[in-house]
Parts: structure tokens; C-alpha cells; sequence
């Protein structure tokens, strides 16, 4: 029988499984890994598959990140928490497609 997931998994709790589940990868294993998840998830969106499935390959890239998160001993949510401050304060021109690009001087 298998452990029940934790209540409320978190980039480290995720992290920390997979170096104890699969090891520590080089960085270019990490990064080929992370790759290989991202394609998936393209050609999930772009077979039109249902939901669940691109739901489940998002999640898989997710979890590849904390992976690599957790083997240069980063805090992934703090991260994105400064990143976010960083990119609130930008001023962003938008593509018209739903996406955007920060001004260079901002």
C-alpha cells in the first residue's frame, strides 16, 4: 500500500520526493527532462486533447521544475513570489494573442 499524499503538497514537499524517488540529476539531465515534459504538454494542446490530459502533462512540467528546484536547493515558491513583485512593477506591451512582453526600460 502506498502512502497517502501529504495534505496540501508544496514545491518542496514535491521536490524533495523526487530526488528520494529518482536521484539528483545533473543540470543537463534536468533540463533535457523538463523538456521532454514541455513537449508533451505542447503536443497535448495543440492535439486538442481533453483536458484531463493537458491538465496532467502541466502538472507533470510542474513537478520536473521542483525536481530541478529541489536539486539547487532553491525555493521555487519564493521565487516566483519575487519574480511576481518584479513583473507587477513592469510595464508589459501587449501581443494582442494573450501575451505580452515587459518593456525593455521597465
Amino acid at each position: 500500500m502506498t502512502d497517502p499524499l501529504p495534505p496540501g503538497e508544496t514545491a518542496w514537499s514535491i521536490g524533495r520526493w523526487a530526488i528520494q524517488s529518482f536521484g539528483t540529476p545533473t543540470l543537463e539531465v534536468a533540463e533535457a527532462r523538463a523538456r521532454e515534459e514541455m513537449d508533451e504538454l505542447v503536443e497535448a494542446i495543440q492535439l486538442k486533447s481533453d483536458s484531463a490530459r493537458v491538465t496532467s502533462e502541466a502538472a507533470d512540467v510542474v513537478i520536473v521544475l521542483c525536481h530541478l528546484a529541489a536539486t539547487l536547493n532553491i525555493d521555487l515558491w519564493e521565487a516566483v513570489e519575487n519574480k511576481m513583485i518584479i513583473n507587477r512593477r513592469r510595464q508589459w506591451e501587449s501581443r494582442g494573442d494573450g501575451t505580452a512582453q515587459h518593456k525593455k526600460d521597465s
